[in-house]
C-alpha cells in the first residue's frame, strides 16, 4: 500500500530540504506531523495585495 503523503513527503521527509522543514516547523507542525499527508489550499486572486502598486 502506498503512503498517503506521496507528494508532500518530498518536502517533509527529504533531508536535502532543511529550509522547507524549518518553515513548516515554524508554522506549528510537530515532527510527528511530517509523516502525515499535507493538504494545501490556494487562492490565485486577492485584490488587497500590498505588493501591487498601480
Amino acid at each position: 500500500m502506498d503512503k498517503l503523503n506521496k507528494y508532500s513527503r518530498v518536502l517533509t521527509e527529504d533531508v536535502s530540504q532543511p529550509s522547507s522543514r524549518a518553515m513548516l516547523h515554524a508554522t506549528g507542525l510537530s515532527k510527528d506531523d511530517f509523516s502525515k499527508a499535507q493538504v494545501g489550499i490556494v487562492s490565485s486572486w486577492f485584490e488587497g495585495n500590498p505588493a501591487i502598486c498601480t
